[in-house]
């Protein structure tokens, strides 16, 4: 998904008539973003991925897994933002969903961990399947 995504990014990027550095900037914080996530550096990661959405700030993937990357460091009140604003660019991508349902969840807002894992797994995210059920018990 994350491919699909860069990719009409910069289909769309290329065809609105904005400049080429401009994308060219932003992939390019996202895939150094990306390189520290494996790297578990995740404040590091954060700083990239909010260089990516200031070149772009309609850049659901940066919004995505900024997301990611405060609830990595247990940031969760900050991820859900980060996972909000995700939802609002694009409605039909699950995986925000469950990132935002997850870190509602560890800040104890369960029905609304459950609303946004069950959307998610509606959108197709079959990991969110385990954890409403383990919500369920």
């Amino acid at each position: 998904m994350k491919n699909i995504i860069t990719i009409i990014l910069v289909l769309l990027v290329s065809s609105s008539g904005f400049a080429c550095d401009l994308e060219d900037a932003c992939i390019n914080e996202i895939q150094k973003a990306s390189k520290k996530i494996s790297e578990k550096n995740y404040t590091g990661a954060i700083k990239d991925y909010s260089k990516a959405i200031k070149e772009m700030p309609d850049c659901i993937e940066a919004y995505k897994y900024r997301g990611d990357a405060k609830s990595k460091l247990e940031l969760h009140e900050a991820a859900i933002k980060d996972y909000t604003k995700a939802t609002e660019l694009d409605q039909k991508w699950g995986e925000p969903y469950y990132g935002r349902g997850v870190a509602k969840y560890y800040i104890g807002d369960i029905k609304g961990a459950l609303m946004d894992l069950q959307k998610s797994e509606k959108l197709g995210v079959k990991k969110a399947t385990n954890i409403i059920a383990k919500i369920r018990k």
